[in-house]
């Protein structure tokens, strides 16, 4: 997991290298989201899943919710309120990353002996990993298109 992180903030890294915080915070057109506001989302989505991780930790398996709670404006917004420059959105998200691999990495024995649990959790993860993924080609094209 942590090579598949590593990898994937990179890439994101890269994908945001010389751009200017102007052209960063652009949106590339009404109802798109700024390079920012993708990594904010990235961000808001690793802090839900840190929910979602302890709803599992305890034996609950929560019903899957209809809608996209990690895209909700508001959430975003205060992602960036709290982290406005590129540095500190990609900070946000790389303590928020840390934070998900320490919750995985003291993941008690009785978690771990359960291996339908553990499987679940770390396919999550996993499947997170790829999300970030999935976004570095849209960072890349509002950077682009600003």
């Amino acid at each position: 997991m942590l090579e598949k992180y590593e990898k994937e903030r990179a890439g994101l890294v890269q994908a945001m290298a010389g751009a200017s915080e102007e052209k960063a915070g652009r949106r590339p057109a009404a109802g798109e989201w700024s390079a920012k506001e993708v990594i904010a989302h990235l961000s808001v989505t690793e802090r839900d899943l840190h929910y979602q991780l302890g709803e599992m930790l305890l034996g609950n398996e929560a019903p899957f919710m209809p809608g996209n709670l990690s895209a909700v404006p508001e959430k975003i917004a205060a992602a960036l309120a709290g982290a406005p420059t590129v540095a500190g959105v990609l900070n946000r998200l790389a303590q928020d990353e840390a934070d998900t691999m320490a919750m995985v990495a003291s993941l008690r024995p009785e978690i771990v002996g359960n291996r339908a649990r553990y499987r679940r959790i770390g396919f999550t993860v996993l499947d997170l990993i790829d999300h970030v993924h999935d976004h570095i080609e849209q960072v890349k094209a509002a950077l682009a298109a600003a």
